[in-house]
């Protein structure tokens, strides 16, 4: 009975005139000319399909929209090594539509986002949920008012931020993003011997300041410090979170990885940067001084990390810049 209803929803939102002269079809041809409403209801085509086309409904919108995108028929996909194109092309049709329908203000579309973020099990996405959920409740949103003031009193956000802190919520998730190009940036190879400055210059950009600027140096500090718990990186295939220093670490070669920790110690001859930020590695506290002992103690596991140079970041790390371990910060 579940499946029945299934398709004849989809049926239905496949016959749906979608604008005054607009069909579902002819809206998958060109999506950027969509009001809000029907930019939602095609993102919603692609929520909970089945991912074996035959037992969609018996239309050519989902299949010829494929076709046109990839070359090649869902079911030979099927068929094929390519089934996690397919799975990925209805993942992204789904949330790239109903993301553009919510920035279009559609509260339905920032309730369903809100969801969406709500589901996902990444680092920050709580934040992204809470930007959604409140956007939509902005606009009254029975369901999404409840949800904002069932979240407020559980302090939904406290792994993140103080209660005071809610109402800035799209400011955090700029934040946020601004977190993803950072660590595109330290992840884009091990000899970006650049890393500094591009570092450098995403951060003026985002604080609207330039070098002509007298203070610049300790506005990025002061937005250093304040803002680097949410610089958290991933490698590539992996869920395992590490902050960007030690991202930097990892991923450069060790004769340039030390280049972050090299621009960050210019800038604490202005003012002093925090260099304890706390991250939970295998359910374990740690900071950037506790993976350099790591390092030092597993020299085999971290044979391609120069044991001297990391010594001496070490020592610099705690004579010049106050750096402790988690336990030390705990006591």
């Amino acid at each position: 009975m579940a499946c029945i209803k299934t398709m004849f929803f989809l049926t239905v939102l496949f016959s749906l005139t979608i604008s005054h002269s607009q069909t579902i079809d002819e809206g998958i041809e060109n999506t950027s000319d969509l009001d809000a409403t029907a930019q939602y209801q095609l993102g919603m085509l692609f929520y909970g399909v089945s991912l074996e086309p035959e037992s969609n409904p018996k239309t050519e919108s989902l299949i010829a929209y494929y076709k046109a995108n990839y070359g090649t028929n869902p079911k030979q996909a099927l068929d094929s090594l390519d089934i996690q194109l397919y799975k990925e092309w209805l993942h992204d049709s789904y949330v790239d539509n109903i993301n553009q329908s919510a920035n279009k203000g559609f509260d339905k579309a920032q309730l369903q986002l809100g969801k969406y973020y709500e589901d996902l099990d990444e680092y920050g996405s709580k934040i992204r949920a809470y930007k959604w959920y409140a956007s939509s409740a902005a606009q009254d949103n029975t369901e999404a008012i409840n949800w904002i003031n069932q979240k407020n009193e559980a302090l939904y956000l406290k792994q993140y931020l103080k209660p005071e802190d809610y109402k800035n919520i799209d400011f955090y998730v700029d934040v946020l993003n601004l977190s993803n190009t950072l660590c595109y940036h330290a992840n884009k190879g091990a000899f970006n011997k650049a890393l500094d400055t591009s570092i450098e210059n995403e951060l003026l950009e985002f604080l609207d300041i330039t070098k002509e600027d007298a203070a610049y140096k300790t506005k990025l500090v002061d937005f250093w410090n304040s803002y680097n718990k949410f610089f958290i990186c991933f490698e590539n295939d992996s869920d395992i979170p590490e902050h960007i220093l030690k991202r930097s670490l990892i991923e450069l070669f060790y004769q340039h990885n030390q280049i972050l920790f090299n621009w960050l110690f210019d800038l604490n001859q202005t003012k002093a940067i925090d260099f304890n930020q706390v991250i939970y590695f295998d359910g374990q506290p740690e900071t950037i001084l506790d993976f350099l002992n790591t390092i030092l103690l597993n020299s085999y596991e971290y044979q391609g990390f120069s044991p001297v140079s990391i010594g001496e970041l070490r020592t610099e790390l705690i004579e010049d810049c106050n750096a402790k371990t988690a336990s030390q910060l705990k006591n």
